[in-house]
């Protein structure tokens, strides 16, 4: 018997009261759903913290359960650290994939994550309906990039050997379902049957994390990978401001004109004129 799964990755103490308080107010069909927080860190107050709201909320869901890894979280403050990351996420992503084998669809919220009401409805219902779709994200401004930065959604440009030679991060809309070659993690959801086809992989080319290669995976096995532009979604920074869709806009990253590091970059891009 298949049940679905709302998933809420954890690793960060000072967004997880907002990114709860959303899911609290969410309007989602709780008693169908399994829910699951996997927790990847092995802070005591922020383990308690979860544990005593899942205690009090889960039993709004069909069932609840809460995993831990027990290790500290690896953060990226040089260049070097970001492999050690994917890694990190791409083993996460295993684990919560083999723990959810009963599930056709996975819903996943990460900590620093704001989801509107209608969120989880909105894109359940669509990759419900529709066996084509792979995947399907809602709209998140990136962080650290600036209340004018990209949002989490990508068009890739690729060359014959595989390398990336243009990535364009895409500035938000306000309605629309719209195919897209790379997404985030961050408010989607996935079909298990898509993601179980692919291969976990990141790469310092293009700066691509497991997360925009996934999407593109899927894509490339012929599965519809969308972004649904009326599900806006808030970032929280680690000041704990909330950033909005509001002001992103196209960012374009040049490989081929500039280095793997520096690539060359136009902040204001008109994606349809990229070839």
């Amino acid at each position: 018997m298949n049940i679905d799964s709302f998933v809420i990755v954890i690793s960060r103490r000072y967004p997880i009261a907002k990114c709860l308080k959303a899911i609290a107010k969410a309007d989602i069909p709780r008693k169908d759903l399994y829910l699951l927080l996997y927790l990847d860190t092995q802070d005591r107050l922020l383990i308690d913290y979860c544990k005593n709201w899942i205690d009090y909320h889960g039993q709004k869901w069909l069932s609840a359960n809460m995993i831990k890894t027990n290790r500290t979280p690896v953060y990226t403050n040089r260049v070097e650290d970001y492999p050690e990351k994917w890694e990190r996420i791409i083993e996460n992503l295993k684990k919560i994939n083999t723990h959810l084998d009963f599930s056709e669809i996975v819903f996943m919220v990460e900590d620093d994550t704001i989801i509107s009401k209608n969120a989880f409805k909105k894109l359940y219902r669509r990759i419900k309906s529709d066996k084509e779709i792979g995947c399907i994200q809602g709209v998140e401004a990136l962080r650290k990039a600036g209340e004018h930065g990209p949002c989490g959604a990508w068009l890739l440009d690729l060359c014959i050997r595989g390398k990336i030679r243009t990535k364009v991060g895409l500035g938000a809309k306000k309605t629309g379902i719209q195919q897209i070659d790379g997404g985030g993690y961050y408010c989607w959801a996935y079909r298990q049957e898509a993601i179980k086809k692919i291969k976990m992989r990141w790469s310092l080319n293009g700066w691509c994390g497991p997360d925009i290669w996934t999407w593109y995976d899927i894509g490339q096995n012929g599965w519809k990978t969308l972004i649904d532009w009326s599900v806006w979604c808030g970032h929280i920074e680690d000041d704990e401001k909330i950033l909005t869709p509001e002001g992103t806009r196209n960012w374009l990253y040049d490989f081929s004109n500039g280095t793997e590091q520096s690539p060359k970059m136009d902040f204001n891009y008109d994606y349809k004129n990229l070839s």
